[in-house]
């Protein structure tokens, strides 16, 4: 699972933090959901507490698609869809500077423009469907890449083992902060309920 979240250790000519993003890469059979994205928050949390400079220049989301399927977009449920959307544009402190989408099946095309159609016009206009790697290339230099996106940079193999070491030598730290919460009684106006963070419920295959 550690496979899906992988930060590149560089960053880009402008200074942004480089993410890959593998929707694919796991067997919707096998894990679920919600445990692989409770580790792409591991890594985030992490990434957070080290990397100050991505909170002034941003970050650069490269969204690989290769291996996905309907199974992988029907296994969300719409509550957890509009939850990881509300947190992405109200709570989330890093501004994606731009999202780059590789190897998109044409089965997901329509979902893509479905769940997209979600997203505020800033956000939409950050979005980019690449055909090709020179494509990509022309917005995220090679140099950084790694060598399974035609650049120089560590393989996705390399990148799978700094995180999960990563995660694994801060295990403390995250177990800490699982155990923190917000105190909804000093939230200003009204309060944030569980009903009205959960939202619909059902999955897109319902």
């Amino acid at each position: 699972m550690f496979r899906t979240f992988l930060p590149l250790l560089e960053y880009d000519s402008l200074g942004r933090k480089v993410i890959i993003k593998r929707e694919g890469c796991f067997d919707p059979y096998l894990h679920k959901v919600e445990d692989v994205e409770k580790v792409n928050f591991m890594i985030t949390e992490l990434l957070g507490s080290v990397e100050e400079q991505m909170f002034v220049t941003g970050m650069v989301v490269i969204i690989d698609l290769e291996g996905c399927s309907l199974n992988h977009i029907t296994q969300r449920s719409l509550s957890l869809t509009r939850k990881q959307m509300k947190y992405l544009l109200n709570a989330f402190p890093l501004d994606p500077k731009s999202l780059n989408f590789i190897s998109m099946p044409s089965v997901l095309r329509t979902a893509y423009h479905i769940i997209t159609g979600f997203l505020p016009d800033k956000i939409q206009k950050r979005l980019k469907i690449h055909e090709n790697m020179d494509s990509l290339h022309n917005a995220i230099s090679p140099n950084i890449l790694p060598k399974e996106y035609g650049g120089n940079g560590l393989s996705l193999v390399e990148l799978t083992e700094y995180w999960k070491k990563k995660v694994e030598d801060n295990s403390a730290l995250l177990i800490k902060n699982e155990k923190s919460c917000a105190d909804e009684s000093k939230r200003p106006g009204k309060s944030n309920t569980l009903l009205e963070s959960l939202g619909i419920q059902g999955t897109f295959r319902k």
